[in-house]
Parts: C-alpha cells; structure tokens; sequence
C-alpha cells in the first residue's frame, strides 16, 4: 500500500509491498540510525574511490608535484568539512541542507563555465 495523496485515498499495488509511512509515523529513532548508516557509506565509499582514482591517475599518466602538493594542503580542509558537517547535522533541517547544497553546486557550475568561457 502507498500514499498518493492523503490518509484516505490509497492506491493499492498487484505486488506485495510494506506500508510507507511518511517522516513523522516513523518509529523514534528510525530515521537518525537510516541517515547516520547512508552518511558512513558515502564517506566510505568517497575515500576509496578517491584512492582508486589517485591510483588509476598514477598508472595511467602519471601525477604531477604540483597535484601532490595541492591535494596535501587541501587535505586539511577536507578533513574541517568532514567533521563540521558531521556535527552541524543536529542544527539544520534536510531542506535546510538541499537548498545550501544546490547552492554549493550552483555557484561551483557557474565558476567551472565561467572558467571555461
């Protein structure tokens, strides 16, 4: 059974499926432990992929002093991002964070085309 609209139009499935249920019908604690389990995949798997990247870098064409050393004095930063972002979590809402976030990317987009131009 799923949501459409409201608690009273239901739309029924042929196949057998759990009940959605929206944000606030979930039981407590529910939600925090799903995000915190997305957060550390997604931080796991961004730091092997980086690695791998930098590995396939190497082998493919090789990596310039000039790389190395800029990814060595961004590494500290990338670290501050990881843990304030980890605990600014508690103070901004998931809507909060998608409208700051298309910001981010918005501003990033517009700097890579106006580089480009």
């Amino acid at each position: 059974v799923a949501w459409t609209e409201g608690r009273d139009k239901l739309r029924y499935s042929r196949l057998q499926a759990e009940v959605l249920v929206s944000e606030d019908e979930q039981p407590a604690g529910a939600l925090d432990a799903a995000k915190e389990t997305v957060r550390a995949t997604v931080l796991v798997m961004f730091v092997f992929s980086y690695f791998a990247a930098l590995a396939t870098q190497a082998l493919m064409v090789g990596i310039s002093t000039d790389s190395l050393t800029l990814s060595a004095s961004l590494a500290p930063a990338t670290l501050v991002g990881v843990f304030v972002g980890r605990y600014s979590v508690a103070w901004i809402s998931q809507r909060g964070f998608r409208w700051i976030l298309s910001i981010i990317l918005t501003i990033t987009a517009l700097g890579l085309l106006w580089s480009v131009v």
